[in-house]
């Protein structure tokens, strides 16, 4: 009888917390956000912005954990995101980290499918974005919110 008790109880937290709707990430960082400049690379001087790469691009982020990046009116297709405190690849410390999972497909008609994931520190959430890409040879990206 107790472990029948211990089961129900166990169920019902279960369906309980997998009820609740949780969201994906800092509030602050859900909504538009219109790029600003790319500053990074190889030589850790090369500088882009919509001026001098001829592209306009935003990132839109959900409360369902969901995200979408427009170039030049051309989005992408829905992706999921995640962002938790990880250990950054340049500080060894632990840091806010959002990391996008990009789902590309191989071929068409659908032969299958890879799930890309880009891995960003974020720097700072205001009425800017900084995120910096968690790669050597990496770009910090800054967004202005729309």
């Amino acid at each position: 009888m107790k472990g029948l008790l211990h089961l129900t109880l166990g169920l019902l937290l279960l369906a309980a917390s997998s009820s609740c709707k949780k969201e994906s990430g800092p509030s602050e960082l859900f909504g538009d956000w219109q790029w600003v400049s790319n500053t990074g690379g190889f030589t850790g001087k090369e500088v882009y912005t919509p001026a001098n790469s001829n592209l306009s691009r935003t990132l839109t982020f959900t409360r369902d954990s969901m995200f979408v990046q427009c170039d030049n009116g051309q989005c992408s297709a829905p992706a999921r995101f995640t962002s938790r405190t990880e250990r950054s690849f340049f500080t060894g410390k632990p840091t806010l980290i959002l990391t996008l999972h990009r789902r590309i497909y191989l071929a068409r008609p659908d032969t299958g499918s890879v799930t890309i994931r880009s891995r960003y520190s974020i720097n700072e959430i205001s009425n800017k974005l900084r995120i910096n890409q968690e790669v050597a040879d990496g770009f910090e990206e800054v967004y202005t919110r729309k």
